[in-house]
């Protein structure tokens, strides 16, 4: 539901250009508003496959990392990556660059399956998965599923590819959390729930029902209600908006692609490339950020954007920005105390909270 000072209203009349993609985008739309009249009730694979494929095409100089790197390079501090393969049904355990997507989500206070030294063993075992899928919380099985239609092979999550019993791992693993992030392929963004046992809407059959996104006012013209991405992130996990270069959200019944260079969502219809409006956007501040080329001019933003957030379960808190501050206590040359950089304590504990709506 929009909420007040949130929704926007739009109408769009025709496009005047002579541009062959423009003059294209008239004719499959006439007189017509930009938003797609319906949404399906499953989403569509292969519009997202294509929205990657464009971004793998034509932002290489901001979406693409270098892959002709050494493991240890690219994962400093891992001796190895740990992943889901979810053709074999178990974990994998990597030494080399693999093509990977990883999930976001909020574990909440559900009670969910996670890798501990005990079950181990067990899951590097092929099919292992499978057996236990009834203790998957609904988020990774859905997760699971979209990158099965991916094509993809691989999968990252927190709670099943770092051991949540051995302290040294999941020092390990928070302190490279920004580089498995940014290296990812794609990363999903669960921003539906409040725990791991909300659903994917969408993705699976009967969670969520066909919408409708546009009325007509009058002859020849529609309209509809807009809200902007980030209005309806307010209770998302935070890192992966800076730290992905590309992500897949479903929120608020909805799918949305972004990457550092453009947005894209499943109830609007695409423009081409020279319609899209370049806006200094929070994902592009974001992106900016974590270049770090002033540490504390940057991390006070991202910090005073940060508390913004909202967390069913606290623990999830400090997990949402790991891997920020392992960059900037890198960058800064300190260590960082209650998400606090002590070489300049004094300034960022007087930082105030951010009012997104004023």
């Amino acid at each position: 539901m929009p909420q007040p000072d949130r929704d926007v209203w739009i109408s769009f009349g025709l496009l005047e250009s002579t541009d062959d993609a423009v003059r294209q985008m008239r004719a499959t739309h006439p007189g017509r508003c930009l938003l797609r009249p319906t949404t399906e009730s499953l989403i569509n694979i292969s519009r997202i496959l294509d929205w990657v494929h464009n971004c793998e095409q034509r932002h290489r100089d901001q979406c693409q990392l270098p892959t002709g790197v050494p493991f240890a390079e690219a994962f400093r501090g891992l001796p190895f990556i740990r992943l889901i393969d979810v053709q074999d049904s178990c974990l994998v355990e990597k030494q080399s660059l693999v093509k990977y997507i990883t999930l976001s989500y909020v574990w909440g206070a559900a009670v969910n399956l996670r890798l501990t030294r005990a079950n181990r063993p067990a899951l590097l075992m092929p099919g292992s998965l499978n057996k236990v899928s009834a203790r998957l919380p609904e988020t990774i099985r859905d997760a699971i599923t979209v990158v099965q239609r991916l094509g993809c092979r691989c999968l990252w999550v927190d709670a099943l590819c770092l051991t949540q019993n051995d302290a040294d791992e999941l020092d390990q693993g928070v302190g490279a959390m920004d580089l498995i992030y940014e290296r990812a392929w794609l990363t999903i963004v669960a921003a539906c729930g409040h725990d791991a046992h909300s659903r994917l809407p969408g993705v699976q059959d009967g969670t969520r029902k066909p919408s409708i996104n546009t009325c007509h006012v009058m002859p020849g013209i529609t309209m509809g209600v807009v809200v902007g991405l980030d209005d309806l992130l307010s209770r998302s996990v935070f890192q992966e908006r800076a730290l992905s270069r590309r992500a897949i959200y479903f929120v608020d019944d909805k799918i949305f692609y972004r990457c550092r260079r453009t947005t894209k969502a499943e109830h609007m219809v695409d423009l081409p490339p020279m319609m899209q409006p370049s806006l200094r956007t929070i994902p592009q501040f974001l992106a900016n950020a974590v270049l770090i080329l002033d540490p504390i001019f940057d991390y006070y933003w991202i910090l005073r954007l940060y508390t913004t957030r909202i967390f069913t379960d606290q623990s999830d808190a400090p997990r949402a920005m790991a891997g920020i501050i392992q960059r900037f206590s890198v960058a800064m040359r300190c260590q960082f105390l209650e998400g606090l950089p002590t070489a300049n304590f004094d300034l960022f504990i007087l930082l105030e909270r951010f009012n997104v709506n004023s």
